[in-house]
């Protein structure tokens, strides 16, 4: 999956994660990437991307690479097991992403039968969070072998020396209800400061929706943003603002962090495994409307020196999650399993 005109920023960790590793390159050391760009498209207008994608990729069976590493367990997984037919030695890693396991894998039938299979050929499994540990293995029988996120660019998410708040929440996200949106929503009514500033960023089919609180309180639709235009907005919010049901991780809470903007998230959401509960942001258990407006009710009686103690943490936390730190584990990795693969060679030759 990588970006689009359509989808300019689905998959943009893909990306960036080529780039720096590119930059991380020591001599001898080369990197390519292999794409299919991410579009919304008919049933079978998906038949004719899949295919097109697997015609571009035959010319890659002919080039040998010491590792192939498959971000998204999805209908390309299979070239890179191809890959492996031709060139038996290649070690295969594989990023579970969130989607892939819990929406896009049924529990039973054909699809879940071929995908139990298939998994078996990946040297390494490599979920973006804990919450995927539990439905992997249910699911497809596998334990992970390394938990690591796509990573958040520090070069891009940093923080400002006193920024002014003009946002108490922010949104971000796709207006979908996996993504907590309805349940938002529906949470309006029961928030104490009916002046409370919120700023949504995004699109999708709640849309309509939110637009309708615009009527009733101070709601501002921002659209889709640049990831510098998205820094200027976290520099101006008080809190993210991250209900998601589904999320294996969520960058972007991370992203709000390196900001210096503490996040509010659900206690049994990927991205729990980001927050320290009242340190860097709070983590709420009762995912109704009334349970969030409660936990945002409680944020917004926060005394400026509470808040600004919890802020001024916030931006010292989650370094682990750094693109930077993300790619060099990658690196390592990558090393290894060659050097694991010269050391057999030498073996069977010296017998």
């Amino acid at each position: 999956m990588y970006p689009s005109r359509q989808l300019p920023y689905s998959g943009v960790f893909v990306k960036a994660q080529y780039k720096l590793l590119t930059e991380l390159a020591e001599p001898g050391e080369h990197f390519d990437i292999f794409f299919m760009r991410q579009v919304i498209s008919s049933r079978v207008g998906s038949y004719f991307k899949y295919i097109l994608a697997y015609l571009r990729f035959i010319p890659v069976l002919f080039r040998r690479y010491d590792v192939l590493h498959v971000h998204f367990y999805g209908i390309l997984a299979p070239a890179a097991i191809l890959y492996r037919f031709f060139h038996p030695r290649t070690k295969l890693l594989l990023t579970l992403h969130g989607g892939d396991v819990n929406d896009d894998l049924p529990e039973h039938g054909l699809k879940n039968r071929l995908y139990r299979k298939w998994i078996k050929k990946f040297d390494r499994i490599l979920p973006v969070g804990h919450s995927l540990h539990e439905p992997l293995l249910r699911k497809l029988g596998a334990r992970p072998d390394f938990t690591l996120c796509a990573g958040v660019d520090k070069r891009i998410f940093f923080t400002k020396n006193h920024p002014v708040k003009e946002i108490d929440f922010l949104v971000v996200g796709s207006f979908l209800p996996v993504k907590g949106l309805d349940v938002l929503i529906d949470a309006f009514p029961h928030l104490k400061n009916k002046q409370a500033r919120f700023c949504f960023v995004g699109n999708g089919p709640l849309e309509k929706e939110v637009r309708q609180l615009q009527k009733n309180y101070n709601v501002e639709l921002a659209g889709n943003k640049t990831q510098d235009e998205l820094r200027e907005l976290y520099w101006k919010s008080k809190f993210l603002l991250f209900p998601s049901r589904g999320d294996a991780f969520g960058l972007v809470v991370t992203e709000a962090i390196f900001c210096g903007t503490p996040a509010i998230v659900w206690a049994h959401g990927g991205a729990q495994y980001q927050i320290r509960n009242g340190h860097n942001g709070f983590i709420f258990e009762d995912h109704t409307p009334l349970g969030i407006a409660q936990q945002l009710n409680t944020c917004m009686d926060l005394t400026d020196e509470a808040y600004d103690e919890i802020a001024s943490y916030t931006a010292r936390t989650n370094a682990e999650f750094s693109l930077q730190n993300v790619c060099n584990t990658f690196l390592n990795m990558y090393r290894k399993l060659c050097s694991e693969e010269l050391r057999g060679m030498e073996y069977t030759t010296n017998s």
